[in-house]
């Protein structure tokens, strides 16, 4: 685990509440049985109208973290981070991928999780809802007590979390996040805070350095699954003279290298146009020319490097330059290091904050010493200055030998590294020849598009409904009644569906770069829900005080 000293900055008690309410059964103030008209007719009996009811459940899930060694039980120190890690496609941030402090390797993020969990026995937890029917059990929930974020000696680096399931029981209704602060103060000031500059007199500085993110928990994990940023990747083609020998030779028609390249390249640009669910020749998920979408280059070299193609997303502007690499005169030489400088400036142009990678497709490297060490230096200046993700599909390379080793160690990782090859019928790799070997390249096409794309699927993400400070926050859900929440993303307010599981996410953290000045301050603040019926009700809301439907 990456730590950050801070020693030295220990800070005195802090109390953090969230008082997590529910709303009852609707009464009169809510608009439902007030106005209701009677009738009566000879042939008709037994007519009956009844109030109906609008009742609210919840339940929680806090997560803590202040990087004590228990967090670590079951992960290794390497796999959780405060820093954000190069690496982003093998680790989750759980407030997301551009916020800190927290960052766990994938398959650690469960165990991490159960790691961090708050358990308090003197506060039972409230009924877990039920994801099929969440209301099954509303009165037994409605009963345990409220949730409560007690927070003993914050530090800077610490992170919290809790995770707000609620369901509306009998009938649809708006739905709000309400609260506020409660109270505010810097309890006397130390020696520290007094003496450190950002402290300001009568200011409760912990209010603005506590950073929060509240988010739609589509799949209530307690984490904040952020869309998938759009990428930028430099497809580079060898067009040296031995990529026109075989990769499978005993075939007719024979493949090449060259064939091979280019197939496998035009399969990652055709499957991203794809992944947004539109085949419209755009690399999406927005319309052509979009900030929001993928882009891809193409350079070819020999002898020397050629960009083919600049960053665009035109998918078949990017087709055209694999062909044009495909068409180009095979040259003698193969001037991978030149290749690999010529890829940071082609992704120079790439947006601030975008993934970038860099596809190389090339075959054996050269037995020279000289020229593998300018090979290796130009990779580590393109991974590690330029922030640039290196794969190879290594053509015609055996997977067991030591080029296929070299290729590895120029890769990112060894697993960024992909080999197509033919061994005669008689090994591992392509025993079936021409089916293995295309199975092979079907598998590169498949395994790089996916970590481009983000595992083949669309780029939504879960929804973020609020990030600022703790002071912005309690300013954003203190008007009455709150702040709105709504199911969907289409444009208008719209009604939560009765019996529906829904969660909500509330993550903070306190950053590390911010001190002395936060000493002793405490805050306490109420965040819970308030709800309305759907029927004859845009969604505006009524003042809490007049409807007694509110119990936040």
């Amino acid at each position: 685990m990456t730590r950050d000293d801070t020693s030295g900055l220990e800070l005195s008690r802090r109390r953090l509440l969230a008082g997590l309410g529910t709303a009852g059964v609707a009464s009169a103030g809510a608009g439902l049985g007030t106005s209701a008209y009677f009738s009566d007719r000879e042939e008709f009996t037994g007519n009956q109208l009844a109030a109906g009811e609008l009742n609210m459940v919840v339940s929680y899930e806090e997560h803590y973290s202040d990087w004590s060694p228990d967090e670590l039980e079951g992960i290794s120190e390497e796999d959780v981070t405060m820093e954000n890690p190069m690496d982003t496609t093998n680790f989750t941030g759980i407030l997301g991928n551009d916020v800190g402090p927290l960052w766990v390797r994938n398959e650690n993020v469960s165990t991490f999780q159960n790691n961090t969990e708050v358990v308090d026995e003197s506060i039972p937890k409230p009924l877990t809802l039920d994801e099929e029917d969440p209301c099954a059990s509303a009165d037994a929930a409605n009963d345990d007590p409220a949730a409560s974020i007690d927070l003993d000696d914050v530090k800077p680096g610490d992170f919290g979390e809790l995770t707000l399931d609620f369901a509306l029981c009998d009938n649809p209704g708006y739905v709000w996040l309400s609260g506020g602060l409660e109270s505010a103060s810097e309890n006397g000031l130390t020696e520290p805070e007094a003496d450190d500059p950002d402290e300001e007199e009568g200011v409760v500085e912990l209010l603005d350095e506590v950073q929060t993110r509240v988010w739609y928990d589509a799949d209530c994990d307690n984490v904040f699954d952020q869309a998938s940023e759009p990428v930028c990747a430099d497809l580079i083609i060898d067009t040296s003279g031995s990529m026109e020998d075989a990769v499978y030779a005993d075939g007719d028609p024979t493949i090449t290298k060259a064939e091979a390249a280019n197939e496998i390249a035009r399969d990652i640009v055709t499957t991203t146009d794809d992944v947004d669910g539109a085949d419209d020749g755009v690399l999406g998920p927005g319309p052509l020319g979009s900030t929001d979408n993928n882009r891809f280059a193409v350079n070819s070299f020999a002898d020397e490097d050629t960009i083919e193609q600049p960053l665009t997303d035109d998918e078949q502007l990017v087709l055209d330059g694999l062909d044009a690499a495909l068409a180009s005169t095979p040259a003698g030489g193969t001037n991978v290091a030149e290749a690999l400088t010529l890829a940071e400036t082609s992704l120079s142009d790439c947006t601030v904050g975008n993934e970038k990678f860099a596809v190389l497709f090339t075959n054996a490297p050269s037995p020279d010493s000289t020229v593998r060490q300018n090979i290796r230096d130009a990779a580590t200046d393109l991974k590690d200055v330029a922030g640039v993700t290196i794969k190879v599909v290594a053509l015609d390379v055996d997977p067991t030998s030591t080029d296929a080793d070299f290729w590895r160690d120029i890769a990112s990782t060894p697993s960024d590294t992909y080999f197509v090859y033919q061994d005669g019928g008689t090994g591992t790799s392509s025993p079936g020849g021409d089916d293995d070997v295309r199975q092979e390249m079907a598998a590169a096409a498949s395994a790089i598009t996916a970590e481009i794309t983000g595992g083949g699927t669309t780029t939504d993400g879960e929804r973020l409904l609020f990030q600022g400070s703790l002071r912005e926050l309690t300013e954003a859900i203190g008007p009455q009644p709150g702040l709105p929440l709504d199911p969907t993303d289409e444009p208008g307010r719209a009604c939560y569906d009765a019996n529906v599981r829904s969660c909500i996410g509330v993550g903070w953290y306190l950053p590390v770069d911010h001190a002395n000045e936060i000493q002793t301050d405490s805050a306490t603040f109420d965040i819970g829900f308030y709800t309305e019926q759907c029927r004859h009700n845009d969604g505006s809301g009524m003042p809490r005080e007049e409807n007694a439907t509110s119990d936040s």
